[in-house]
C-alpha cells in the first residue's frame, strides 16, 4: 500500500512538471558579508551557514575535496573529531563507520547501519558499497549525534551526507583526472557537462576506472592480494520545465571485482601485509540504482521535494578467514573458507513540505517509505584444529577414528584436525518502514532560535534462517580434477536448524534546539535528540 501511494506520488510529480522551482544553488563556500568564507550546509534539510546550524557538523566543500584529492570517502578518516572510518575485511567497499564511539563494521544487510551515508537525498541500506569513490563529490557533511528525526533512518550516532555535482543548465565543460601511483596503480575519472536546452536540460555523464595490484604478499600462492578492479559510469539527467520546477534523475552502474582485504594469520610474524592464505579471494559486486530527485516551489514560501530511490545489488564474496594453509599451526580453524551470494533490492520515498508561516515561524512536514528484500546463502568449508597433547608417535586417529595428524610433517599430531564441516545457509529478510515527521522552528528575535521536531516510525520485518550439514566424516580430496570447495553435491546433506520470524517495532522520537547569537561570529546552543533503531533477525544466529 506505501509502495502504491509513493508510486502514484511520483505520477502526480511528472504530472506538475509542467508546473513549478527555481533551479537549486549548489552547496558551496561564498564570501558573507562580514569577508568571511560562510560554509552552506543541509544538516537539518535546509541550506544554512554551517554558523547558524545548532549542530555538530563537519564539512568539506568542492575546494577543499579538489585539494585533499581523496580516492574514496575513506580518506576523510582522520579529518573530522569523534569519527573513525574503516573498510571492512569481508566483502566489497564495505563501510566501518563510528561517531562518538557508536556505530559498526558489520557487513550484514540485515543490520541497519547506526551512521547513515546519504547520497543525494538516498541513504544506503547497508554497509556495502558506502566507501563511495570520492571523484564526483560536490560537498561532505558529517553530523555527529542522532540525525533519525530529520534525516535518515536508524542513524543513531549521526550520518554523513554526500551531494555530488549537478548537471548545469548552460555550461560545456569537463574534467579528467589520470592517476598513476605503485602497485601497478591506473585510474581514470572523467565527468562532461553538457547542457541541452538552455536553463532547462542538462545532462551529466562521468565514469570512474581504478585497477591497483593488492598490497599484501601472499606466501602461500604468490602474488599479491586485496587487488582493486572498479568501474563505476553515471548519468544524470536535469530538467527545469520553468522557474518552479528542478528535476534531476540519475542512474549509477557499479562493478566492482576487487579481492577482499586480506587477513593477517599473525602466527607468522608481525607483518601485517604478509598473509598465508591459501585460496584467491575475488569478489563481485553489481550495482544498478536509479534516483529522482524533485523540488517544486508550490508558492514565495513554500517548496515541496520528492526523492525516489530503486537499488538492485547483488555481490558474491570468497574469503579466506583463517589466512592460512591447512598444513599450518592456526587454532582452532586450520581452514575457513566461505562463499556469500546476496541479492539486496531497495525502494524507498520521501515526499516534504516545508516552509514559512510568518518571518518568525517556519515548518517542515514529510513521510518517509522504506522496503527492502533480501536472499542470501553462504557455503561454509571449514577444518576444525585442536592440540590432544598426545605423545610421540601416537597418531590422533588413536583419540577419534576420524581424526587425521596435521599434514605438514613438522606439527604431525601436534595438532589434530577434524574432518571437512561442510554446510549450507539460507536466509532472507523483508522490511517495510514507515515514518512521519515534523518540525517546527521559532525565531522570536534576529538572535533567538528554537527548534522542536518528532518522528513516528513503524518497521516491520519478514525473517527467514535455515542450514543444511554436508559433513560426512571424510576429508576433501583436494586433487581431483576441477576440485571445487564449495560444490557439495557429492555429499548427503541433513537438514539443521529452520525458522520463521515476524515482527514489528514502533517508536516516537524527538528532537529539540536552542540557540543564541549573543555576539558576531560568537553562537551557544543546545541540542536534544533521540534516536531508534529497530531489531531484527541476525544473519549469523543458528537459534
Amino acid at each position: 500500500m506505501h509502495k502504491l501511494l509513493a508510486i502514484m506520488a511520483i505520477a502526480l510529480f511528472s504530472a506538475v512538471l509542467s508546473i513549478g522551482m527555481p533551479v537549486q544553488k549548489a552547496i558551496a563556500a561564498k564570501p558573507d558579508h562580514r569577508g568571511m568564507e560562510e560554509i552552506i550546509v543541509t544538516s537539518r534539510r535546509r541550506e544554512e551557514s554551517v554558523q547558524d546550524v545548532p549542530l555538530s557538523v563537519s564539512v568539506f566543500g568542492d575546494e577543499e575535496i579538489d585539494q585533499l584529492k581523496p580516492t574514496t570517502m575513506r580518506d576523510f578518516e582522520g579529518m573530522v573529531p569523534n569519527m573513525y572510518m574503516t573498510n571492512s575485511a569481508a566483502g566489497p567497499n564495505v563501510a566501518g563507520i563510528f561517531i562518538r564511539g557508536i556505530g559498526g563494521a558489520t557487513l550484514e544487510k540485515t543490520e541497519s547501519p547506526q551512521v547513515g551515508v546519504i547520497v543525494d537525498g538516498l541513504q544506503f541500506g547497508s554497509t556495502t558499497g558506502a566507501l563511495i569513490d570520492a571523484f564526483d563529490m560536490e560537498s561532505l557533511e558529517m553530523n555527529r549525534g542522532p540525525q533519525g528525526v530529520l534525516y535518515g533512518r536508524n542513524t543513531l550516532a549521526g550520518n554523513v551526507v554526500v551531494n555530488r555535482v549537478k548537471p548545469q543548465f548552460n555550461d560545456f565543460g569537463a574534467r579528467v583526472q589520470l592517476d598513476a601511483g605503485n602497485y601497478s596503480s591506473t585510474g581514470i575519472k572523467a565527468r562532461i557537462n553538457i547542457p541541452l536546452i538552455d536553463d532547462k536540460l542538462a545532462l551529466k555523464i562521468g565514469v570512474v576506472e581504478r585497477e591497483r595490484d593488492g598490497y599484501y604478499d601472499n606466501k602461500n600462492l604468490g602474488g599479491t592480494a586485496a587487488d582493486i578492479d572498479y568501474s563505476h559510469q553515471i548519468l544524470s539527467l536535469r530538467f527545469a520545465p520553468n522557474d518552479n520546477v528542478d528535476a534531476i534523475l540519475t542512474y549509477d552502474r557499479i562493478r566492482d571485482d576487487s579481492d577482499t582485504n586480506s587477513q593477517d594469520p599473525r602466527f607468522d610474524g608481525d607483518s601485517p601485509h604478509e598473509t598465508q592464505a591459501d585460496k584467491d579471494q575475488p569478489t563481485t559486486y553489481d550495482v544498478d540504482q536509479i534516483g529522482l530527485r524533485i523540488d517544486w516551489d508550490i508558492s514565495e514560501n513554500w517548496t515541496l521535494h520528492s526523492i525516489t530511490g530503486f537499488h538492485d545489488g547483488a555481490d558474491k564474496v570468497n574469503q579466506d578467514f583463517d589466512a592460512g594453509s591447512i598444513e599450518g599451526g592456526a587454532s582452532p580453524f586450520a581452514q575457513l573458507h566461505t562463499l556469500r551470494d546476496q541479492e539486496f533490492e531497495v525502494f524507498t520515498q520521501e515526499l516534504r513540505l516545508d516552509g514559512e508561516l510568518n518571518e518568525q515561524l517556519s515548518v517542515m512536514a514529510g513521510v518517509y517509505f522504506f522496503e527492502s528484500e533480501l536472499s542470501f546463502q553462504q557455503n561454509t568449508n571449514n577444518v576444525i584444529q585442536v592440540p590432544f597433547g598426545l605423545p610421540p608417535g601416537v597418531p590422533c586417529a588413536a583419540v577419534i577414528p576420524t581424526l587425521r595428524d596435521n599434514p605438514n610433517p613438522a606439527i604431525s599430531n601436534g595438532l589434530c584436525q577434524f574432518s571437512n564441516a561442510r554446510s549450507v545457509q539460507i536466509a532472507s529478510e523483508d522490511v517495510e518502514s514507515f515514518a512521519a515527521f515534523a518540525s517546527l522552528t521559532w525565531r522570536p528575535t534576529p538572535e533567538l532560535e528554537f527548534t522542536v521536531g518528532a518522528r513516528y516510525i513503524k518497521d516491520e520485518k519478514d525473517g527467514f534462517n535455515s542450514y543444511f550439514d554436508y559433513g560426512d566424516g571424510t576429508f576433501d580430496d583436494t586433487s581431483v580434477a576441477g576440485y571445487d570447495e564449495f560444490n557439495f553435491s557429492a555429499y548427503a546433506s541433513s537438514p539443521g536448524t529452520t525458522y520463521s520470524i515476524s515482527d514489528d517495532w514502533d517508536d516516537t522520537i524527538i528532537t529539540a534546539s536552542a540557540s543564541w547569537a549573543f555576539a558576531e561570529n560568537h553562537r551557544i546552543y543546545g541540542n536534544y535528540s533521540e534516536g531508534f533503531r529497530s531489531g531484527g533477525v541476525s544473519i549469523r544466529s543458528a537459534r
